[in-house]
C-alpha cells in the first residue's frame, strides 16, 4: 500500500511541475530576450570631427564606450578618460537623436570662420555647419564640446 501512495504522490508532483513549467518557462524566455535587447542598446564608440574656424584647424575625437578618449588636434595626439557624468550626458543626448531624420535648417551661406562637424555613432554619420545645426543635434555638440574642454584641461 505504501508504494502505491508513493507512486500517486509522485504523479501529482509531476503534473504540478509541468503546470509550473508552462507558466514559468515563457516568463523566463521573455526575460532572456529582454536581456539580449538591453545588451544591444549598450553605448558604442563615438567619433567627432570638427574642421574650419578662423585658424582652419582640424580636430578629431574618438570616444570608446568605456570613456577612453583620443584627441588629435594640429597633428598632436593626447589621450584622456571622460568623466562618467560627461559620458552619460553624451550618450543620453545621442540616444535622443534620430540621425536618419536630421536635416539642417535652411540658410547659412559660405563663411571661412565657420566650423563644420561630423559625428558618427552606431554606424550613422551626420554632418552640420555652425549656421546649419539641427536642433536635435545641439545637445550632442554641447556634450562633445564639454568633453573637449575637460580633456584639454586634463591633458
Amino acid at each position: 500500500m505504501h508504494w502505491a501512495l508513493f507512486g500517486a504522490e509522485t504523479q501529482r508532483r509531476g503534473r504540478r511541475a509541468r503546470r509550473l513549467a508552462r507558466v514559468f518557462l515563457p516568463a523566463l524566455a521573455a526575460l532572456v530576450v529582454a536581456g539580449c535587447a538591453r545588451a544591444e542598446a549598450e553605448p558604442e564608440p563615438v567619433t567627432f570631427r570638427r574642421t574650419g574656424g578662423l585658424a582652419g584647424v582640424t580636430l578629431e575625437l574618438a570616444i570608446d564606450a568605456d570613456g577612453r578618449a583620443v584627441l588629435t588636434e594640429d597633428g598632436r595626439t593626447s589621450e584622456f578618460d571622460v568623466a562618467p557624468e560627461r559620458l552619460e550626458a553624451l550618450y543620453e543626448a545621442l540616444e535622443r537623436v534620430d540621425f536618419g531624420a536630421l536635416t539642417p535648417p535652411p540658410g547659412g551661406g559660405p563663411g571661412r570662420d565657420l566650423f563644420e562637424y561630423r559625428i558618427t555613432y552606431r554606424g550613422q554619420t551626420v554632418t552640420a555647419r555652425d549656421t546649419q545645426v539641427p536642433a536635435g543635434l545641439e545637445p550632442v555638440l554641447a556634450a562633445l564640446n564639454d568633453i573637449l574642454a575637460a580633456g584639454r584641461e586634463e591633458g
